[in-house]
């Protein structure tokens, strides 16, 4: 599998499932990626009050080399 940064679209819907509580495996499924990808997306871009997608593709690029 080849690699491709998330989408906006794809980051609003890992927040909408994981507030419907679905679990990182079945969120993975949904989206079409590796478990892990879900699990570092919402371990980087997790604040406060939660997932915040308006903030997630700016945490998300800076933590690339």
């Amino acid at each position: 599998m080849s690699y491709t940064q998330l989408t906006q679209q794809q980051r609003y819907r890992i927040y909408a499932l994981g507030k419907g509580n679905h679990g990182q495996r079945e969120i993975a499924d949904i989206i079409g990626c590796h478990p892990g990808t879900i699990s570092r997306e919402l371990r980087r871009n997790r604040g406060m009050k939660g997932y915040p997608t308006s903030t997630g593709p700016r945490a998300g690029n800076s933590a690339a080399p």
